[in-house]
Order: structure tokens, then sequence, then C-alpha cells
């Protein structure tokens, strides 16, 4: 009996303990501007879309656990605004449209999730954005909470002035970090010209990082040293930084929205480039075939660009990127010369490490070619590789298909 009313009178704490975010619910944006000043506390806007996959995950899976729900109650007043409009919106959402609308233009929300985090006078101190598992969300909030890390307090000392070299180099990374890249940019500049070398395998690895324009002092100095650099990073990292923001400049920039290149626009493309940057003409342009005709659907000529992309520039090509190409031949392309081709590709992604999710490429390309057994022992092999119970049964379903002989793409 003893033992039944300790369990009674400790429920409530126990409950509590294990209790979620709270987020307000049925207030507007100005009463809970006034309850943050009334309380002295910080302000965590969720800012999502009904359509963001990481932002389902961190209400789904972040949000409801107790850890998260310690830290973000006691500090903050937790508001979720939904960014996008559906027809699916009940009255609260509606009634949130014009805040979400003022929010979005005010605060530059351009990725999602975006978490904004206000103190209690209403202003804004930090921001952080992307999905992340419990801890790393508690050290966003950490950080929200610290006039050393809030990205905003940060930005005013450089506005006032500040120029010293570690200042500006964690500067840089807190502006990349929430993505505020023109920003960043400005400030690895900044910091560049504090450096006299820029040899050291760190200070590469920050220019490779925050190199976003042809003007930078790190696309200008690495044009200039791409063999050395390449050498000291490993993986071509400066070559693909290069050949990166060509790209950008030489080609996307250049193509109107919703037209398509043609030949002769091709062949002027890549004369511009050889006049700039000869070494790296051919690779840029056919790197820009493969994404432009992708998004397109020119598959034809999708599958033509693709295969001369690699043949030539193999050694440069990672490991995510071959399980791409390899996985949209799969799905697109019926000729088995070009299938076998992307099965080697296929193959060489997950040679260094297994990885399921190149294995299941893998395993799929080899059923689309007729080696049924060989297709359902490799996705065997993947899904023994899984975690997630939701991965491991869509695989199942991926093998009992190859069993039935039913299509998998």
């Amino acid at each position: 009996m003893k033992k039944l009313l300790l369990i009674l009178f400790l429920l409530p704490q126990i409950l509590f303990a294990q209790e979620g975010m709270k987020f307000v619910h049925g207030k507007t944006w100005n009463e809970i501007l006034k309850q943050a000043a009334k309380e002295k506390k910080y302000i965590m806007i969720d800012a999502y879309t009904t359509w963001c996959g990481p932002c389902k995950y961190m209400s789904k899976t972040i949000f409801p656990m107790p850890e998260a729900g310690k830290f973000y109650n006691a500090n903050f007043i937790n508001v979720k605004v939904q960014m996008d409009k559906t027809d699916a919106d009940n009255e609260e959402i509606k009634s949130w449209y014009a805040a979400a609308a003022e929010m979005e233009k005010k605060y530059n929300v351009i990725v999602y999730p975006t978490y904004l985090f206000l103190n209690s006078k209403g202003e804004l101190v930090h921001r952080a954005v992307g999905s992340s598992d419990v801890n790393g969300f508690i050290e966003k909030g950490k950080s929200a909470l610290d006039p050393e890390k809030q990205f905003y307090t940060l930005q005013k000392k450089y506005q006032e002035g500040n120029r010293e070299t570690k200042f500006l180099k964690n500067l840089a990374y807190a502006a990349s970090d929430v993505y505020e890249m023109k920003f960043a940019a400005e400030v690895a500049d900044a910091y560049l010209e504090t450096q006299k070398d820029y040899w050291s395998k760190e200070t590469l690895e920050f220019i490779v990082r925050f190199s976003q324009e042809s003007s930078s002092k790190g696309f200008q100095f690495l044009i200039k040293n791409y063999e050395k650099a390449d050498h000291i990073l490993g993986d071509y990292k400066a070559s693909k930084t290069i050949v990166g923001i060509i790209t950008q400049e030489e080609v996307f920039k250049k193509i109107k929205r919703g037209s398509f290149p043609s030949e002769e626009e091709w062949k002027k493309m890549e004369e511009n480039i050889n006049e700039k940057y000869p070494e790296f003409a051919s690779e840029s342009i056919l790197k820009a075939k493969t994404s432009v005709y992708k998004a397109a659907k020119e598959w034809d000529n999708y599958f033509a660009a693709t295969m001369q992309y690699i043949e030539k520039y193999e050694a440069k090509i990672s490991a995510n990127d071959l399980n791409s190409f390899a996985w949209t031949f799969f799905e697109q392309n019926e000729n088995a010369e070009q299938l076998n081709i992307a099965l080697r590709w296929s193959k060489k992604s997950f040679a260094d490490k297994e990885n399921p999710s190149f294995m299941d490429t893998y395993a799929n390309l080899l059923y689309k070619l007729g080696h049924v057994d060989e297709a359902v022992a490799m996705e065997t092999k993947a899904m023994g590789l899984l975690t997630n119970d939701e991965d491991k049964a869509a695989y199942q379903e991926t093998i009992e298909k190859m069993k039935k002989g039913e299509k998998t793409w």
C-alpha cells in the first residue's frame, strides 16, 4: 500500500519530467511579445512549412523528447509559425498568415526549418537552421542564450568595427551555420586579410568552405594554386570548389528561367569559360550539362553528358554523386549497355565503405539487368545494415517485388 501511495505521489512528477516542448496556442504575435516582456523570457520561433521533411522530423521526433522539453520550456516561449498556405489550414494558422509573411520578409527566412530566437524585448538575437538530434537542437538554444555566440549580437560587433582575427573566423562560421552566406563570404574575406600564409590545411579548408564567387580572395588564390591545394587537402577539394563557382557564374546564371540552351549556346559558354579558366572549361560544361539536362528531363542528352563527364573526370567524382548518377540511370534508362556502365559506378560508390543506400541502388540495377538472385542478396545485405524499422520495411518491400518479378522503378 505504501509503495502504491508513493507511485501515485510521484506520478505527476514523472509525467511532467517526460513532457516534451510546449508551444503557445491561441495568442497573437503581439500578445506573445507582451508575455515575453512580462516574464523576461526569450522567444523561440519554429518557422516551418507543411512540405518540409526535416520540419516534420523535428516536430514528430525531437520536439516531443523530454530533454528538449526540459530545456526549451524553461528558457523560451515556444512558437510554431507555418510559413506556407494550404487548403487544410485551420483558423489559428490562418490568423497567423500576415505575421508569418512579415517574419519571412523581415528575418529573411529562406530555408526550412529556421529557428528564430528573440530576447524578451522582441529583438532578434540568433537564428539556426535545419534538423538535428536532440543534443544538437539544445545546443542551438544554448547559443541563442549566450551573448558570445548569438549571431546577430556578433554581427553588430562586426558592424561596429571589430576585426580581431579569432572573432572574424568564428563569425564566418556562425554566419554560415545560420545560412547568411553573403555575409559569411564578406567576413571570410576580412579574415583572410589577416592571414599572411594560406598554406596550412586549416586555412585551406576555410578557403574552400567560404569561397562562393570568383571575386572572392579565396577563389583568386585557389585558381592560381589549385594543384598544390588539392595535394594538401586531398579529394580534389580545391578543384571542385573552382568548378562549382564557374558553373554557377558562367552557366546557371546565364540560362534564362524556363529556357534550354541550344548547342550553339553551350559552345559559346564553353568558349567564354575557356578564355578565363582554360583548365576547367570542359569539366565545368559537362558537369553543368548533367544538371541542366536532368532538370529538363532531356534523358538522352543527360545519359550522353553523364557518361562523357564520368569517363573524363571519374577520379574527381564523389561516391555520393556516383550513386546519384547510377540511380537516375536505373530509373530512366532502358539501355542494357548503359545500365551496365551505371552498375560499375554504383559498385564503386560503396567499394571503400558499405552504405545501405548505395547498395540499394546497386541491387536495383542488378535486378533491372535480370540478375534477380544477386539483386535479392544485395538488397538483403543492405537491409541488414539499417537500424530504422521504416527503412527496413521499405527494403523488404523491394525484396518482395524482386522475388515476384514486379517493377521496382
